[in-house]
């Protein structure tokens, strides 16, 4: 698999490396609900794709991913953020952003890792803060 996953407080980090394929994309399909599951939220994300030799992935591919990924029932909002330096992964790129579908993601593209970065804390102090709001008020009621 042309991937590596690394769990960070933030985001998982997913860094491609190697010859990218149709079949990449259904695995990784396949292991983001799992990564979800496991840690009871689904995360925010980065893709980095600074090793990557090639791009083999057919535009129906990224369809068939879209629709996946429209099935997925995300118990959260999450931001998926690309960091792209090649015009092949940054067209890929435009066509999941296209064919997105699901209300609860949000995919951006980044010519820079720390443009990426700031994007994403940006979402997940968002998020936690709107997580100390709402558990707020049910703590003051029971007081």
């Amino acid at each position: 698999m042309p991937y590596q996953f690394t769990q960070t407080d933030e985001f998982v980090l997913i860094e491609w490396c190697g010859e990218m394929t149709d079949e990449d994309l259904v695995a990784l399909g396949r292991q983001m609900p799992q990564i979800a599951t496991k840690i009871g939220y689904a995360p925010n994300v980065l893709h980095t794709f600074d090793q990557v030799t090639g791009a083999q992935i057919k535009p129906w591919s990224i369809f068939e991913h879209s629709l996946r990924q429209k099935r997925l029932r995300l118990k959260n909002p999450i931001k998926c953020a690309w960091v792209v330096h090649t015009p092949e992964v940054r067209r890929m790129g435009q066509l999941a952003q296209e064919l997105n579908r699901n209300p609860n993601l949000t995919l951006e593209l980044f010519d820079t890792l720390a443009a990426a970065k700031t994007w994403l804390r940006t979402a997940t102090k968002a998020k936690k803060s709107a997580r100390a709001v709402v558990r707020a008020p049910a703590s003051s009621g029971a007081e």
